[in-house]
């Protein structure tokens, strides 16, 4: 079982490294629902809940921003149900004290996302994937450490890709 677990870990890392990378809200989206995907197995076989939990909600919370186009995906309501749904699957799958760090985390990703500008997406991400760091740790996840040391260091390489070069460009101070 310790194969399926780490294998599972494995490709979440590879795909988790791919989100931060993404130019557009779109593409960041559908790795998002592919690397979340992977994370609830990993985290299933692990009995991490918690973060079974919370990553359910950032499943929803994708696909509803993927059609953002749509009229009923419009609504600002969306964003307190999201939050709403993360505190109360939290609650109902805490297990101690380390399961305040998913919360957080989540809470973080959720707003990061729904501003809608990948930006403000690899920003938020950095202090979630920290909290994440610590409950991996408690878990003995060792593919969630590294899942998020590579989220820290790849969202600070997507500012440092796209948009540092845009706020300069912006500032006329980018050839």
């Amino acid at each position: 079982m310790n194969w399926l677990i780490d294998g599972l870990g494995i490709l979440g890392i590879i795909t988790t490294i791919a989100v931060y990378q993404q130019k557009t809200q779109k593409r960041l989206l559908l790795c998002k629902l592919t690397t979340d995907t992977i994370w609830i197995l990993h985290y299933w076989l692990l009995g991490a809940y918690s973060a079974i939990a919370i990553t359910i909600v950032s499943i929803l919370r994708s696909t509803v921003l993927l059609n953002a186009k749509r009229r009923w995906a419009q609504s600002r309501y969306w964003l307190w149900i999201f939050l709403g749904a993360t505190v109360a699957l939290s609650l109902t799958a805490w297990q101690n004290a380390y399961s305040a760090l998913m919360l957080f985390s989540s809470v973080l990703a959720i707003i990061g996302y729904w501003l809608g500008r990948p930006f403000m997406a690899r920003l938020l991400s950095i202090p979630a994937a920290a909290s994440s760091l610590i409950y991996n740790w408690a878990y003995h996840s060792r593919e969630g450490i590294v899942s998020s040391m590579f989220i820290i260091l790849s969202s600070i390489v997507g500012i440092l890709r796209h948009d540092l070069p845009k706020k300069l460009k912006e500032k006329g101070e980018l050839l």
